[in-house]
């Protein structure tokens, strides 16, 4: 059943805070995105852009 409430209470964040990431975090980050499945299985599609300049929108 844990299973089952972590899918149904998943969100999508669309705020962040204010806070610079460590240096190894977006390495971090990046692996857990590209072992994320994608849609229809259209891994030549995925692109992952990591952005650590703040005045970036």
């Amino acid at each position: 059943m844990e299973l089952l409430n972590a899918i149904s209470s998943r969100r999508s964040v669309r705020s962040y805070k204010n806070i610079a990431v460590e240096d190894s975090q977006p390495e971090q980050i990046l692996k857990a995105g590209y072992a994320a499945p994608v849609g229809k299985s259209l891994y030549d599609n995925l692109r992952i852009t990591v952005i650590q300049n703040k005045d970036i929108p």
